[in-house]
């Protein structure tokens, strides 16, 4: 992420047919900043909608 650029990146996944509860625990272990991870859970998104 950090080689193109963590701003670039949305947390998706493919639920309702999986859960997201393991793509959220490995990316939660993934060793970016809180911030950094922030980013890509939530800010991300809010920045492109401009919510």
């Amino acid at each position: 992420m950090r080689k193109i650029g963590v701003e670039r990146v949305l947390f998706g996944t493919d639920f309702p047919p999986l859960a997201p509860q393991p793509q959220l625990e490995q990316l939660l272990r993934l060793p970016l900043t809180t911030d950094e991870k922030r980013a890509v859970l939530s800010g991300n998104a809010k920045r492109i909608l401009g919510i």
